[in-house]
């Protein structure tokens, strides 16, 4: 048996899960849309993605926050697939003024011949390890700006579609929340969307690009309560479920909701009957998840759209029922 590599954060013990909310910093949204942006045009793989990731050294994984750990993976594997070069990163980099926080913006070593991400060039970086140190050294803010610049000058992808998808990386209902509540109305649909999830959002209206892994819908009405989870990175479905909330993708949920998921449900205010078993489904590059619970006491009396905003991410999570702000007499 392999050993457990640093990444694989299923079952450590860890604190209580910071659930405050907070917005994507600017380059945080950007990184975003660029890695998702690319993936669906086929540039890049998740699994390239994930690969770079977890490719860090134990200290520099740690170090580094979750997008910066993006950022480098995505420079790694554009520079792998030659999408941009070393001497045009460095080249864009020294243009960009830095964060005043950590000082003007640097090439961080990122100089022609050079290498940053201890991987060599082009064909030579596949399958091999080393640091990444230039990378993380660098200013985030400028990196993701001077990567965004380089992707849409190799047309890679054009700028429009770029800018409209960083403006659309804020928190919101989830996308598939009318599917769910068509669902809660038509037991017909439901059995349909359980049985063939894609197939039902299609019907529904939804479409889920073909680039995206596949999706299972987890039945929460019956004694099983299902929770999801990605222990190794923060897989998620984010055609269905937009933006994953902060907690998802931190160490302290990853780590106990699989070791202790009743306390971590009681974190979120969720105490199950202890007649129903608690299973967690942990997402992957290839398998994805997201759950379809009972509908909220009150659901006969109130509109689709009144409905559908009791569908939030920690719902398709698993980690709350939903419920209704209020509910007419």
């Amino acid at each position: 048996m392999e050993p457990r590599r640093h990444h694989d954060l299923g079952g450590l013990a860890a604190g209580p899960v910071d659930r405050e909310a907070h917005d994507l910093a600017p380059w945080e949204a950007r990184t975003d849309a660029l890695v998702y942006l690319l993936i669906a045009r086929r540039t890049i793989r998740t699994d390239e993605l994930r690969r770079e990731i977890e490719s860090l050294g134990p200290d520099e994984y740690r170090a580094a926050g979750y997008y910066h750990r993006w950022l480098h993976a995505l420079v790694r594997l554009l520079l792998e697939k030659g999408g941009v070069t070393v001497a045009g990163l460095a080249g864009a980099l020294a243009t960009r003024p830095g964060d005043p926080a950590r000082g003007a913006a640097s090439p961080g070593g990122l100089t022609p011949g050079s290498d940053p991400v201890g991987r060599g060039t082009g064909a030579q970086m596949a399958g091999t390890t080393g640091p990444a140190s230039g990378i993380l050294q660098d200013d985030p803010t400028a990196l993701a700006g001077a990567v965004a610049d380089l992707v849409v000058a190799a047309g890679l992808l054009d700028r429009e579609t770029l800018e409209t998808a960083v403006a659309a990386r804020v928190p919101g209902p989830p996308p598939v929340a009318p599917v769910i509540v068509r669902a809660w109305r038509d037991q017909a649909f439901r059995a349909r969307l359980l049985d063939d999830p894609v197939g039902a959002c299609i019907e529904a209206g939804l479409t889920l690009p073909p680039t995206w892994p596949r999706v299972v819908v987890l039945d929460n009405a019956g004694p099983v309560h299902h929770v999801v989870a990605c222990t190794l990175c923060s897989c998620h479905s984010r055609p269905l479920m937009g933006v994953p909330p902060p907690w998802y993708k931190g160490h302290e949920y990853r780590s106990r909701v699989v070791r202790e998921p009743r306390a971590v449900l009681a974190e979120f205010g969720l105490t199950l009957d202890a007649g129903r078993s608690v299973r967690v489904q942990d997402a992957s590059a290839d398998l994805r998840y997201i759950v379809l619970p009972s509908p909220p006491d009150g659901y006969e009396r109130v509109d689709d759209a009144t409905l559908a905003g009791a569908v939030t991410p920690e719902v398709l999570l698993g980690v709350a029922h939903p419920a209704l702000l209020a509910i007419p007499a």
